[in-house]
């Protein structure tokens, strides 16, 4: 199997970043995603379900942290979406941009809220989100907030989150769940130069003199490889990516070692 572009991941990144490419019908897009397909768990495209895919088993990376010094020795839960549209096909379908404050202290060129504000604006605008009306219920937990000392804010995606209470903006379309698989990767699937492939267990990124060529996964039982003639995008993930980075030879040599993984 050869491609322009192969993307490891079909999660919330993966889609956006393969609906993007295949925009160009000249290039041949692959995803490979580890998880179900979407439509083989309905509740993943529904807004009112989301606590059913939440608790669905196939649709979950289940896994705790090593024991946690700063938390009196406890694990931590470190579960994570899998399945077409990843986390965000099992979430509450709030969009956050997060805090200012995180992305300026990454001291990153390139990173920085105000540099990524026109690509959240891109995505916000495809994921046509907005805020549910009030409710009696609603109004009465952000009144007691008030109380307690938070401040009511309109907007809370303007960058600063500590100490607000207000309305989250959602992905929501009707009764629909609109995830970043349902809004830039699904509409693509029927053109013919995208091809999303469910139930896909990447193993390896196979390095031709230093450059990374290809991808070797497993699927239906059997071992696979695809080549990409121009790049392949990790996009598995905070956990699984760094985690398929050093199967693949890629990362601290003491640890690789500690696995017998050649660096």
């Amino acid at each position: 199997m050869e491609f322009d572009y192969i993307v490891v991941g079909g999660g919330s990144a993966g889609c956006v970043v393969a609906g993007e490419l295949a925009a160009d019908k000249n290039v041949r897009v692959l995803v490979l995603e580890v998880g179900p397909a979407a439509e083989d768990n309905p509740e993943t495209l529904v807004a009112a379900e989301y606590k059913y895919a939440f608790i669905n088993e196939q649709l979950m990376h289940d896994r705790v942290s090593v024991p946690q010094a700063g938390c009196a020795g406890n694990r931590l839960f470190m579960g994570s979406g899998r399945g077409s549209g990843g986390s965000g096909s099992i979430n509450a379908m709030v969009y956050t941009r997060g805090d200012r404050q995180d992305f300026d202290e990454w001291r990153c060129p390139g990173w920085s809220w105000d540099e990524l504000c026109p690509a959240f604006t891109a995505v916000e605008q495809r994921l046509n989100i907005h805020r549910l009306p009030p409710t009696r219920f609603t109004e009465t937990c952000i009144s007691a907030a008030e109380q307690a000392s938070f401040a009511r804010k309109e907007d809370l995606n303007d960058g600063a989150l500590c100490g607000y209470l207000g309305y989250e903006w959602m992905n929501i379309a009707g009764t629909a769940r609109r995830s970043s698989y349902v809004a830039f990767l699904k509409p693509l699937l029927s053109v013919g130069n995208v091809s999303l492939l469910n139930g896909a267990q990447v193993e390896k990124v196979v390095l031709t003199g230093g450059q990374a060529t290809a991808v070797q996964f497993r699927h239906q039982g059997l071992q696979k490889t695809a080549t990409a003639r121009r790049e392949i995008i990790l996009c598995a993930g905070a956990l699984e990516t760094p985690k398929l980075l050093m199967l693949s030879g890629i990362g601290p040599k003491a640890e690789l070692a500690r696995h017998g993984l050649p660096l």
